[in-house]
């Protein structure tokens, strides 16, 4: 009897464990900041996303500082554009869909890396009529705001229109996306260079107060 009951008892601080989710998190999606690059050819792009709720924002960084970006409501389906420059924000239009040549082969590989400490699997999508193929390198890890931010941005970049096409993949985030031409050549590379859970200021989610409408 008092077996059962402490594999009752650690059975029960297992779950609550599990429940609770990544530190600093509440036990509910990811909540925190994911800085990551995007590099083509020899143009390379570093952005910092931080998250909390259902508001993300996308800074991007130029010597160190942020440019501007823009802010996610993904409740209310909403996008700001910031403009550090000048303080100001404005209104952005949801874009419709993408449209796509051919049909996509997405293919989810048995292949396995560990990424900035999260375990990778990879996906792969191919369009021959659109010459293209892109690696995803897909970790879980309660991402669950990036599907929902994918659909709603509707960029017309073939890395974010091939990211739709993947099944089964909500709650998790590509920490490595790469682009290659019919030629095999790498064409476009994202990869994340750093992962933090934390609590974040609602502020560093929301319009800041020096900011004027444009």
């Amino acid at each position: 009897m008092r077996k059962l009951f402490l594999t009752i008892f650690a059975a029960t601080i297992a779950c609550a464990a599990s429940a609770q989710g990544p530190k600093g998190t509440g036990g509910k999606g990811f909540e925190g900041t994911i800085e990551f690059r995007q590099i083509a050819g020899a143009d390379t792009t570093n952005l910092v996303y931080y998250i909390k709720g259902d508001k993300v924002r996308i800074d991007n960084i130029r010597k160190g500082v942020s440019a501007g970006g823009f802010l996610f409501d993904l409740k209310a389906g909403t996008i700001t554009s910031l403009n550090a420059e000048r303080k100001i924000y404005s209104d952005v239009a949801k874009a419709s869909p993408a449209t796509m040549s051919g049909k996509a082969e997405v293919t989810k590989t048995k292949n396995m890396k560990k990424v900035l400490g999260y375990n990778c699997t990879e996906y792969i999508v191919k369009n021959a009529t659109d010459n293209v193929s892109i690696s995803y390198w897909m970790a879980s890890g309660k991402f669950d705001f990036f599907d929902k931010l994918v659909k709603l941005w509707n960029r017309k970049d073939k890395v974010s229109v091939y990211f739709t096409q993947l099944t089964g993949v909500v709650g998790m985030f590509p920490m490595v996306a790469s682009q290659t031409g019919a030629d095999g050549k790498e064409e476009l590379r994202l990869e994340v260079t750093k992962v933090e859970k934390k609590v974040l200021d609602p502020a560093m989610v929301a319009i800041p107060a020096n900011y004027s409408r444009f």
